[in-house]
């Protein structure tokens, strides 16, 4: 009599320390939760407003210096920007922020109404330890 085949577990993969911190938070997540915890902490990273002028900081490696660089800057002036400058900045942000994702792209950027909000898809790959998955977020940026 053969055994009956075993069900593939689904992988489990740790929350970050932040997520952790909640106390009915889960300690592990399967790749769907991974996901949402990235597009969550991207919406809270592009929707966090940055104080600095990233000019004034030129020259000067900041990166990793998370407290001082964390947040995107003041919405109003970053809506004047062209579109492929400010997608080639979302996406040099969220990589500096995100180690998760890798080879980041902006699919789509349109104004929200009045130009006052941006809605921002994002795609990429997603490393999952020695896993790479396809992923794709919309993200909603409003002024604060």
């Amino acid at each position: 009599m053969s055994k009956p085949a075993l069900k593939r577990s689904k992988q489990q993969y740790a929350v970050p320390l932040f997520d952790r911190l909640q106390l009915d938070a889960p300690y592990l997540l399967d790749e769907q939760g991974v996901k949402d915890s990235v597009a969550r902490e991207v919406a809270h990273l592009l929707n966090t407003r940055f104080v600095w002028h990233e000019e004034a900081l030129e020259g000067e490696d900041h990166k990793g210096k998370y407290p001082l660089l964390h947040g995107f800057q003041d919405l109003a002036s970053a809506l004047s920007d062209n579109r492929a400058q400010l997608a080639a900045r979302l996406q040099d942000l969220v990589l500096r922020h995100e180690p998760r994702l890798a080879d980041l792209k902006v699919e789509s950027l349109s104004y929200g109404q009045n130009r006052t909000s941006l809605h921002v898809v994002f795609s990429g790959t997603l490393l999952l330890g020695e896993r790479r998955v396809a992923i794709t977020f919309p993200i909603g940026i409003t002024p604060s």
